[in-house]
């Protein structure tokens, strides 16, 4: 087995790229900025007598262009296109044959697949009086549904001619000869089409369902239930199968030789390659290690033996010879398709289709040009004053560190000359207008605001010249985060920054909703001695002169409300079922109260928040250990499904049809239990990730309140107390946050801020004799498993 990469012997531009280099106006609809233009289906190769250089290879795209190229000498130029022309709907599959008799002998036919119709299209390069030369639609056929694929040949038997095959995206096939077009009943059991293939020794189609079976219908059988259901409509009609075969998986493709006596069938699922003939008996099997995407089935030189092509996902060619690979290549691109052609007069080279519609012609094996001595008179002149400047300014720099010159002048005359940044402008988008959308994911129907911040920087250096080297930053605090968190562009000058602190409009995540005084967390506040004025506070939300309360609506993520007392203007409440909006309202207060009343303090009169944390702290325990025994359980159906998948190979070559049939019920029902374990993991785990932001807004909130309060505190405490119950949850696989936060209490040894007399007003500090009580009694009643105490007083925050 061989490792090489796939050389390019020839390569044509995508036909985006071809239209619009000749008139960008042919495309006008064309959108230049999508990566992917074309699938599995868009490439045909037509070899015709007139032309035993090189076939003709055909390609179509998603934007509706059509294109064909006759290469018969490398590499590319011009002379090489045939035709290009733009069909008035996007290209999903092309074939060749002939489908309409009389249309001429001088070129060849094509049947070009949209998603609403089915083209038939005629190319001559000579002018006679019935066709001029160049493309040409002769037909289109109007589809009622919206097409899949395209499945073409010689049914039922039929001589001197071809016959279509449509298959629709609800599971009924649509059969086209000449003028006769008919309509079968849907599949039985359809969900979505798979890929179809046709077998001409058999006259029967195979078709890929979505119960991760083959099935196999005549001809006969689809041709009898159209006329049935043709002069019947309203009787129920069901389509009788030949045979069925059950693979396990999805099936990606279906492909079948060209030798009618010795046709293989193969099906190419997510992780494996299945031998059949054409009678649906297995011939052989092959597990992969690769995603696979595309197979294509080839003539081989031995009698009796078939090649085909695996592509897959990671840009990578395999080929194997029936079940046994003999070669890989990486690609130098991402294909969708792969054929084996003709052209400048070689056989068995690779036609390769790219996703954006680049068709490239590849060999396997070295690179010639390797091995061959370059001509000397091709090599590049040199320019005699470049080279004498050059050795000027190196003889100088030699000079100057000769004669005593510092490193750090060294490095300034080396140093290219670039200006100083003097000006910064920082402009954030305004926010007058605001679009919502309905949150799809959440399901209960909440309204989510569209739009985003834009923050726009400019810098200009002292000459006038901008500076593309810069860097924005955007850091926020935990729990909260920024995505992306930095922003930067590449220069060739050198390195500038420049920090700047700025808060964003507060109505970017709030506005005004209807006054609710009903919520589950409450935070009373004394402010003194000015008391704080709620239309003052924010006049950014047009609130009349008497208001005493004002509630926020986070865009659908819940309220938070912030009330004043009519009987004491000194005592305000911010209230809110959501511990992160309550942080996010408290702080926005605090932050706006240093503008408005620049002399008043802000004192925290309720009980601390413990409950709060313990529920959601147990919430989230209770959570992460479902998730642990999912995993766990999904592990055991994983050991289950492949012991039984290796049984039920073994048993298949014994032909014990009892033992078979008991084992592919005990594979389908362990299928569906890792279906439904998978689903139950999903959920858990999106439940976590909710829990864990709760328990951080916790954590969050009652940092706020510690430094609120605890002004006698050094800076360095609370700072500690922070880092220690940090909230940013970070859990490893062997230690979870919680065991992070107590064995950190231990080390460090933190001391408890408590009151005993709440009228007197004074703070003496505790040293613990077991540090870790602090995070058991005040912060983490859920840490550890053994004994925890109860708090003898319950903790206020008093000035």
């Amino acid at each position: 087995m061989s490792v090489w990469k796939a050389r390019e012997l020839w390569d044509a531009p995508s036909a985006q790229d071809s239209f619009a280099a000749n008139d960008p106006s042919l495309l006008p609809d064309l959108d230049v900025s999508l990566s992917i233009q074309c699938s599995r289906g868009c490439l045909c190769i037509v070899r015709i007598p007139e032309r035993p250089g090189s076939d003709i290879l055909i390609v179509g795209t998603w934007s509706g262009s059509i294109s064909g190229f006759c290469p018969e000498q490398t590499p590319y130029s011009p002379e090489h296109v045939l035709f290009e022309k733009t069909l008035d709907s996007p290209v999903l599959q092309i074939e060749t044959g002939s489908f309409i008799l009389g249309a001429g002998s001088a070129g060849f036919q094509l049947a070009v697949l949209h998603p609403d119709k089915l083209s038939i299209c005629y190319f001559t390069s000579q002018a006679s009086e019935e066709n001029s030369p160049g493309l040409v639609v002769l037909r289109a056929y109007k589809l009622k549904c919206a097409a899949y694929s395209l499945v073409t040949g010689s049914f039922s038997g039929v001589k001197g001619r071809q016959m279509l095959c449509v298959v629709m995206m609800d599971g009924t096939f649509t059969l086209i000869d000449q003028e006769t077009v008919m309509e079968t009943p849907p599949l039985e059991d359809f969900l979505l089409p798979g890929p179809v293939c046709y077998l001409p020794g058999r006259d029967c189609f195979v078709v890929g369902a979505s119960n991760w079976t083959a099935e196999c219908y005549t001809y006969s059988e689809l041709a009898s239930k159209a006329g049935l259901i043709s002069s019947k409509p309203n009787q129920e009609v069901k389509m009788r199968k030949t045979w069925a075969y059950n693979c396990g998986e999805a099936l990606l493709d279906i492909k079948c030789g060209a030798d009618v006596s010795k046709a293989p069938l193969l099906l190419l699922g997510e992780r494996h390659i299945f031998w059949l003939d054409i009678n649906g008996a297995m011939r052989s099997i092959r597990r992969l290690d690769c995603q696979a995407s595309f197979l294509t089935i080839y003539p081989s030189v031995k009698d009796g033996v078939f090649n085909f092509i695996l592509g897959t996902t990671t840009q990578t060619l395999l080929v194997y010879e029936e079940l046994v690979p003999k070669w890989t290549a990486q690609l130098p691109m991402p294909v969708v398709d792969i054929r084996v052609a003709r052209i400048a007069s070689g056989d068995g080279v690779l036609i390769a289709l790219a996703e954006d519609g680049r068709l490239t012609a590849l060999y396997l094996g070295t690179d010639p040009e390797v091995y061959e001595t370059k001509n000397a008179g091709t090599t590049r002149q040199f320019n005699a004053e470049e080279i004498k400047i050059e050795t000027n300014r190196l003889s100088e720099m030699i000079r100057l560190a000769e004669g005593g010159t510092s490193e750090e002048q060294m490095q300034a005359s080396s140093k290219p000359e670039v200006p100083e940044a003097n000006v910064l402008v920082i402009s954030v988008a305004a926010f007058t207008e605001v679009a919502f959308a309905l949150d799809v994911k959440s399901g209960n129907g909440q309204r989510v605001p569209a739009s985003r911040s834009h923050v726009t920087v400019q810098a200009a250096g002292g000459d006038g010249r901008d500076i593309t080297d810069v860097e924005v930053t955007v850091q926020m605090e935990e729990p909260f985060y920024a995505m992306p968190a930095s922003f930067s562009s590449l220069s060739l000058g050198g390195q500038r920054m420049q920090k700047e602190v700025f808060n964003l409009p507060f109505a970017i995540v709030a506005q005004a909703a209807p006054l609710s005084k009903k919520a589950a967390i409450k935070l009373d506040f004394d402010i003194a001695p000015t008391p704080l004025k709620i239309p003052d506070a924010f006049p950014d939300f047009g609130l009349q002169q008497d208001e005493s309360g004002i509630t926020f609506d986070f865009y659908g993520a819940g309220l938070a409300s912030l009330l004043i007392s009519k009987k004491q203007e000194t005592k305000t409440r911010i209230q809110s079922d959501d511990p992160s909006l309550l942080l996010v309202l408290c702080q926005e207060v605090q932050r706006r109260m240093s503008f408005v009343a620049a002399g008043s303090t802000v004192c925290c009169a309720s009980t601390f928040p413990i409950d709060e944390f313990t529920a959601v702290s147990q919430n989230k325990l209770n959570l992460k250990k479902s998730y642990e025994a999912l995993i766990t359980d999904l592990d055991l159906w994983t050991q289950q499904l492949f012991l039984v998948e290796k049984r039920f190979l073994a048993r298949l070559k014994d032909r014990d049809v009892q033992i078979v049939s008991k084992l592919e019920e005990l594979l389908e029902f362990t299928q569906e239990k890792i279906i439904g374990v998978v689903e139950e993991l999903e959920r858990t785990k999106g439940e976590l990730e909710v829990a864990k932001r709760a328990v951080a807004s916790v954590v969050a909130l009652m940092h706020w309140l510690v430094a609120l309060n605890n002004r006698t505190l050094p800076a360095d405490q609370i700072q500690l107390l922070q880092l220690v119950v940090h909230a940013g949850m970070e859990e490893t696989f062997d230690e979870t946050w919680e065991a992070q936060s107590s064995a950190a209490a231990k080390y460090y040894g933190l001391k408890r801020v408590a009151t005993d007399n709440m009228s007197s007003g004074t703070f003496y500090h505790t040293e613990l004799a077991d540090p870790s009580n602090l995070l058991k009694r005040a912060y983490l009643n859920q840490l550890n498993v053994g004994e925890t105490k109860e708090l003898r007083k319950e903790t206020r925050f008093t000035e």
